[in-house]
């Protein structure tokens, strides 16, 4: 599964749902002041690209979080 979440009211966040492992996966932000994509793990959250459309392998669930300034 890629599950997304976002900080920021009223914007428009996509891709989240669920992927065969070994399947690419697209996020995309598309309105508001964007800061960036972060991973969310037991750890906390860590910064992965500032680009609004984010690309990726499916290798495990994530949790992404959609960050607004």
């Amino acid at each position: 599964y890629v599950l997304i979440n976002t900080n920021g009211n009223g914007t428009w966040i996509s891709g989240g749902g669920t992927y065969e492992e070994g399947t690419t996966c697209m996020v995309s932000a598309r309105s508001g002041d964007f800061d960036g994509w972060y991973d969310e793990t037991d750890g906390g959250m860590t910064f992965v690209t500032s680009s609004r459309n984010y690309h990726f392998t499916v290798t495990r669930n994530r949790l992404l979080f959609a960050k607004y300034k």
